[in-house]
């Protein structure tokens, strides 16, 4: 996954830490050429990142999953939005999208729709849920990364341009 993300990004010409440029490089990427179509009729299929990119075919858990897997391998913290518009029934979802988090806030991403990154659809009923807790130490080919002291550099500009 993570050397189909560089070869969209070197293909665009994205020039090194252009973080904002990236996330966006490959949003629009899994817009264009992940052609949404739905799942069989009464079935939900769950496809791996790699079988999407291959088919380019997908619902929107389908590109959720192509684009936060893209994210993730170049460096960029995503969450899952669930929603819904069952007021009635809150913990009907019928839609998922991604959130990416950059310079301090969290960026709704639908590849699904054609508008662009940060549009969100009026939904009654909306939760998130983390893919990773970046609170916990996680284990590196050279020691360990402290994704909670990361997190603050971050947001105090230290690891972006």
């Amino acid at each position: 996954m993570r050397q189909a993300a560089i070869d969209i990004l070197l293909q665009a010409a994205v020039p090194a830490k252009a973080y904002l440029q990236e996330i966006e490089t490959l949003f629009r990427w899994v817009q264009r050429k992940i052609r949404y179509t739905k799942d069989p009729y009464r079935l939900e299929l769950l496809t791996s990142a790699l079988r999407i990119l291959q088919l380019r075919i997908g619902d929107c858990d389908d590109m959720t999953v192509l684009l936060g897997s893209m994210l993730e391998s170049i460096g960029h913290p995503v969450r899952l939005v669930v929603a819904g518009y069952n007021r009635n029934n809150p913990n009907l979802f019928s839609h998922v999208y991604l959130e990416v988090y950059i310079r301090g806030h969290w960026i709704a991403l639908d590849p699904t729709m054609s508008y662009p990154m940060g549009w969100q659809a009026p939904w009654v009923v909306r939760a998130t849920m983390p893919i990773h807790n970046y609170d916990r130490v996680a284990p590196t080919l050279r020691g360990t990364i402290d994704h909670h002291r990361m997190r603050e550099r971050s947001q105090s500009g230290w690891m972006l341009t």
